[in-house]
């Protein structure tokens, strides 16, 4: 599983991590080993952006629905 997913996966099923994400997430995104494009995508937040990132059609990847509440907006 892509590294990013699994992210995303994460912020899903820990409180921990999804409040490490939304203190700094530049840091939390670093030391999960994202890459630097998968950091930017994550922190812009564009959910369009990663699902063609991970090659999935947008309607049917429910997982970056996650994101949604936490943009950051650089």
């Amino acid at each position: 599983m892509p590294p990013i997913l699994n992210y995303l996966n994460m912020m899903d099923k820990s409180a921990d991590h999804l409040q490490a994400h939304r203190n700094d997430p530049r840091r939390t995104t670093k030391e999960f080993g994202l890459s630097p494009t998968e950091q930017i995508l994550i922190i812009n937040g564009d959910r369009q952006k990663i699902a063609e990132y991970l090659d999935l059609p947008f309607r049917d990847f429910d997982a970056i629905d996650s994101i949604e509440d936490i943009q950051i907006g650089y």
